[in-house]
């Protein structure tokens, strides 16, 4: 998308300055977790760690530790998600990453989180199998979003 930017009144009018917006892509993975689910210590740094790095990214989205998995929806310009894909696939602390689902979007759906951080201890056992095992990335996206939404199932930063 082009948007025109205005120019200085001391330049000549023939010049046109345009800049590119970057679009936005939403990102949904599942990961099997190489972290033994009772370290809290090392799962808290994993989110405090990420919402730093999404700050300054511009990265929006949430990230769950269901049953020995992760699960995380990404939101953000293409480079800054690509580059997080990059680490997240040398990351050791987990394995077989699978993208569920990446798509373009005008607008974020997690847009006031750097990264949220669900209790999905609420959910039924079919939306987690969804989550853990045969979910789509927008079925996932939806069952994160509903829990962001309610707001009595996030973990506080320890």
């Amino acid at each position: 998308m082009l948007a025109r930017v205005p120019l200085d009144p001391g330049q000549l009018a023939s010049k046109v300055c345009f800049t590119v917006a970057s679009p936005l892509v939403r990102t949904v993975y599942r990961s099997r977790s190489t972290l033994h689910p009772g370290n809290i210590e090392e799962l808290d740094r994993i989110f405090r760690t990420a919402v730093f790095n999404n700050r300054r990214r511009r990265l929006t989205g949430c990230l769950a530790h269901p049953d020995g998995h992760f699960v995380q929806v990404i939101e953000g310009e293409v480079e800054h998600v690509d580059a997080l894909m990059d680490s997240l696939n040398a990351d050791k602390r987990h394995t077989d990453i699978t993208v569920l689902g990446r798509w373009p979007t005008s607008s974020r759906i997690f847009s006031n989180w750097a990264m949220a951080r669900p209790n999905i201890r609420p959910l039924a056992e079919q939306s987690l199998r969804l989550i853990n095992d045969v979910g789509s990335g927008a079925q996932i996206t939806g069952i994160l979003l509903g829990l962001v939404e309610e707001g009595t199932s996030l973990y506080p930063l320890i």
